[in-house]
């Protein structure tokens, strides 16, 4: 199926079951898998080149509240990158 064929079957107002193969036939198309293969690889590589990932474990018992808290933002990364940069920031005026 191409992405023209899609975007017609979208713009209908087709019931939920043929939009669902619509877009299943489309993803599993041979030149939509490849794209989509040579993006997610695009995409590797910049993250290898570009991020660090970094994980924190935390006990489901005793961190109840910073779970929480977790689980209510919208944007974590940007959440603690915002703590840890207003830390920075008060460590070099304390220095």
């Amino acid at each position: 199926m191409s992405e023209r064929e899609l975007e017609r079957i979208l713009q209908t107002e087709a019931d939920e079951e043929t939009v669902d193969k619509a877009v299943r036939d489309f993803l599993q198309s041979p030149v939509e898998v490849t794209r989509m293969a040579s993006k997610y690889e695009r995409q590797m590589r910049y993250d290898a080149k570009n991020t660090r990932m970094i994980r924190v474990k935390l006990n489901l018992n005793t961190d109840k509240d910073i779970l929480a808290k977790i689980d209510s933002l919208d944007n974590i990364a940007g959440y603690i990158k915002e703590l840890i940069r207003k830390d920075i920031g008060r460590e070099s005026i304390n220095d």
